[in-house]
């Protein structure tokens, strides 16, 4: 499989981003995944390649990778208990099935070497939003040791749980992709905006993931 990259020459960053994205994409051929997105989604890529910084509810921060595929998961008590199987069942659907090994743990660890990767809590984001994502703990260049999300609620719908545990392991919106792409493309699963409430993970992000991790 060919795929099309931008006119770079003379970039050195360019040209290492070349040999990122050729390497993933002969994995993936070698791996037998298909790949057959017209972008690519993950951090990072060269449309977003910022380092990972610590955020906020307010969507400061930027979007970075979760520092392992061993990703364990605390639901806080703020989310009912419905909620609480909503996410445990999303998570285990849609994620469980890539590269990613999901483990939902009854105690959080929040300091050390072994922080718990994806912390679930309701409350107020601001504006417009539903939820929201952010890394608490950055790590070098591109990986989080803990993230959290945030969603209001009543809107702990299957395709915003999926959209906000997507950018915690590094997925991104269709504007922030290689080549960019509109927020609503078709192969973008549970990462357009706005979020269809009954979105799912989707072939384009797993292939991405399992390339990632």
């Amino acid at each position: 499989m060919i795929v099309q990259l931008p006119d770079i020459k003379g970039s050195t960053r360019g040209r290492r981003w070349q040999v990122v994205i050729a390497t993933a994409t002969a994995l993936a051929l070698i791996t037998g995944t298909a790949w057959a997105a017209d972008f690519y989604n993950m951090v990072p890529n060269p449309n977003y390649d910022r380092v990972c910084t610590k955020g906020d509810k307010y969507g400061s921060g930027n979007v970075c990778r979760s520092d392992n595929a061993y990703w364990t998961v605390f639901r806080e008590n703020s989310l009912e208990s419905a909620e609480k199987t909503r996410v445990a069942t999303v998570l285990k659907e849609q994620y469980g099935p890539t590269a990613l090994e999901v483990h939902l743990v009854s105690d959080p660890v929040w300091t050390g070497d072994n922080e718990t990767d994806l912390i679930f809590a309701e409350g107020d984001v601001p504006g417009s939003y539903e939820g929201m994502s952010w890394c608490d703990d950055p790590l070098e260049l591109h990986t989080c040791d803990q993230h959290m999300v945030r969603i209001q609620a009543g809107s702990y719908s299957n395709g915003m749980i999926c959209h906000e545990a997507g950018h915690a392991v590094g997925l991104l919106h269709g504007q922030n992709a290689d080549p960019p792409v509109s927020n609503t493309h078709h192969q973008l699963g549970c990462m357009k905006t706005p979020v269809p409430s009954d979105a799912v993970l989707g072939s384009v992000n797993a292939d991405h993931i399992n390339a990632a991790y």
